[in-house]
């Protein structure tokens, strides 16, 4: 008797195992043995029919064979997900404890979860048929049109419907010769840029600092590289640079970029400079789109992929280098479901790939910084700016005790005006949306509060409205005092509408040549943060923003108000800059034992009641001291609240777990989401678990 065959598959379920499967009865597949992992299968779940990935054929499994179901077929003659990106999966299930389905899942394009066919769409273009081509001469001289489609026909092979608008061809005398046989339509993939063609435009001559970085940078190994550039430093024509030995030996390149709002902006400069196929991928594309940049990519085509945090999950059959740009900013953390960090992924991805990594900011996240140092990464630095472009002068005014102007000294309106005056541009920042924080009533104090979360409504004057960005919920503009009646509602505080000013986008990377001046009109929110990470990201938007001023030949100047001028935070960043700023931060979160220099999972609940989230947490917290004892090893916190506490009319905690090594935290935490998994009171919550947190709310 043969063996039998048996397909175990990871479904999309919040259930941490995998599922077996039989093959079909009837002859809908190929042979089965032959199936390689990484094929989609269309399976039977519950009542439902599922796409599945296939992760191993076996021969036995922990259930009766008349217990499994059969598969209802394959989607897919060759793996969609290869090898090397199977292994990354099945590596990130496991380090932050999620279900392996859901993973392998995150990492495809939605259309392909949906079961769409894993096939580059090819242009519409028309061609001569056999006959058409052994037409005789003169055959359709009564015919101009035809005869001059014909002759173009002929000689060009094929014309696409660009082709057909250029010479100017109509759609009856196409469909003229369709219809006598000569012509006909057809589906081919667009022709892939020739390795000759590799730039349109010279690269740029690179100061000795930048050559001395990118010839450090060692091709076909293993090696992750900070390269830390001040603003404005020319980061990113080193990664030009780097991409083009890369590509020119062959190989593609993957970029990571931390908001849709910069990638039209990397694409612009990358297109400027390679005539290659570079795809896109990000949120901002259509499913469509985004499928054909995957495939395009995965099908070694696109030479060049640019695109955000999921991006990390392309197919590389070529590898030769993945750079990550501002690879210090949050939004490169999955703050939801699946969360990973692409920065960190990337790092363990380049690792199992064997190429390089290339990490890049002028402000590396304290985790990286602590890596370079120690000599685990290979720092890389550019500490002047390109070209003739010098560093800004930075002031601080101490607006304690003064009278502001909708958020503005007199002393900094009288700086904006002078700039402006010379015909230069000023750019104010602050870290807030909308038109003011807060509606306040005069008379009594009454504060609009969201009806569903502990926040305040924000005043949005374009449209008129109330609004709470934690769970969305909108009302119109209030204009009488529910509680006094009084009509004396005003608007406090300050915003982006309100002040005509950027948000954090406005640090992220982006170029502005005429701006002299930027102004910082709120520069204490990180200091006074319930995050423990609240002052890094604080010292790293200053950083960011400061040097949107001067990129070209005038000198930019940097204007920061704060009521605490004189914290040591403050001060030795703005007088000795980032670096020993962060030296400072990380010395301190050496003596208060937090990371880098210990690891942290948050283990979060939420529910409609608030009692049920805190019993979860306070019985995953015996369980865990159970596991494994708090101790020098390990710390526990909690449960406490979020800093949030009710968000969307749910109440939400979290537990803290604090691990002097990274094995100690994943050993327990693996032994812990076993027992929560069966815990009677996990079915009255929602919980996830969130390793290497980077928001603590």
């Amino acid at each position: 008797m043969s063996e039998p065959v048996i397909f175990s598959v990871a479904i999309p379920s919040p259930l941490r195992r995998t599922f077996d499967y039989l093959p079909p009865q009837a002859p809908s597949l190929p042979d089965p043995k032959s199936l390689k992992p990484g094929v989609r299968l269309l399976v039977p779940f519950g009542h439902q029919q599922v796409v599945g990935i296939l992760l191993e054929v076996k021969s036995s499994s922990s259930l009766p064979i008349q217990q499994l179901r059969e598969v209802y077929g394959s989607l897919d003659t060759e793996p969609v997900i290869p090898d090397d990106l199977l292994k990354l999966c099945q590596w990130a299930a496991n380090y932050y404890h999620h279900p392996l389905g859901e993973v392998v899942h995150t990492a495809m394009p939605a259309l392909l979860r949906q079961g769409e066919a894993a096939q580059l769409q090819g242009d519409d273009v028309w061609e001569l048929t056999a006959e058409g081509k052994g037409l005789p001469e003169g055959a359709l001289k009564r015919a101009p049109k035809q005869s001059h489609l014909h002759k173009l026909l002929l000689n060009e092979g094929c014309l696409s419907k660009q082709q057909l608008e250029h010479y100017s061809v109509n759609r009856t005398t196409l469909n003229n010769l369709i219809s006598k046989g000569l012509a006909r339509q057809s589906t081919r993939l667009p022709a892939a840029k020739k390795h000759g063609q590799l730039l349109r435009q010279p690269s740029l001559p690179l100061n000795p600092e930048q050559h001395t970085a990118l010839e450090q940078i060692q091709l076909q190994r293993y090696r992750t590289y900070l390269l830390e550039g001040a603003t404005g430093s020319g980061k990113t024509e080193v990664y030009l640079q780097l991409i083009e030995r890369v590509v020119n030996a062959g190989n593609q390149a993957l970029v990571l970029v931390p908001e849709i709002g910069l990638t039209p902006q990397t694409i612009s400069r990358f297109e400027q400079r390679f005539a290659v196929n570079i795809a896109v991928l990000h949120s901002g594309l259509s499913s469509r789109e985004r499928l054909q940049a995957w495939l395009s990519t995965a099908a070694g085509r696109a030479r060049i992929a640019i695109g955000t945090r999921s991006a990390i999950f392309t197919p590389l059959p070529n590898p030769g280098v993945i750079i990550v740009d501002e690879e210090h900013d949050p939004s490169f953390k999955q703050q939801d479901g699946f969360r990973y960090s692409a920065r960190d992924l990337a790092v363990m991805r380049a690792s199992q790939l064997g190429i390089p990594l290339l990490l890049g900011s002028a402000t590396p996240a304290l985790e990286t910084l602590h890596n370079a140092l120690g000599n685990r990464y290979q720092r890389l630095q550019l500490t002047q700016r390109a070209g003739q472009a010098q560093q800004p002068d930075i002031q601080l005014i101490d607006i304690r005790g003064q009278q502001l102007q909708e958020g503005f000294s007199k002393a900094l309106l009288n700086t904006m005006e002078m700039e402006l005056n010379l015909g230069h541009q000023v750019l104010v920042f602050i870290n807030r949306r909308g038109f003011a924080p807060t509606l306040l009533c005069h008379d009594c104090g009454w504060v609009a509060v969201c009806p569903h979360c502990d926040a305040r409504l924000t005043v949005h004057q374009q449209p008129r409205h109330l609004h709470c960005h934690h769970c969305d919920h909108q009302r119109p503009l209030t204009r009488q005092c529910p509680e006094c009646f009084s009509t004396d509602l005003n608007s406090i505080g300050l915003g982006t509408e309100r002040s005509l000013v950027g948000t954090q986008m406005l640090a992220k990377g982006h170029h502005f040549p005429a701006v002299t001046l930027v102004a910082v009109i709120d520069a204490d929110g990180g200091l006074l943060s319930t995050d423990f990470r609240g002052p890094e990201r604080m010292g790293q938007l200053l950083t960011q923003v400061a040097g949107r001023a001067g990129r070209e030949r005038k000198r930019g100047r940097v204007i920061i108000q704060s009521h605490h001028c004189q914290h040591p935070l403050m001060q030795t960043l703005i007088h000795q800059g980032y670096h020993p700023f962060a030296r400072y931060l990380l010395n301190e979160r050496q003596q208060t034992h937090m990371p880098p220099y210990r690891y942290l999972a948050l283990l979060r609940a939420e529910s409609k009641l608030a009692q049920n989230a805190t019993e979860f947490l306070t019985t995953a917290r015996q369980i865990a001291e159970q596991l494994q004892p708090a101790s020098v090893e390990l710390h526990y916190l909690g449960p406490l609240p979020a800093a949030l506490e009710k968000r969307n009319n749910r109440f939400r905690y979290q537990l803290q777990i604090n691990a002097a090594g990274r094995p100690h935290l994943q050993s327990l935490l693996k032994a812990l989401c076993q027992q929560l998994d069966n815990h009677p009171l996990s079915r009255r919550v929602r919980w996830s678990i969130d390793v290497d947190p980077q928001e603590m709310n």
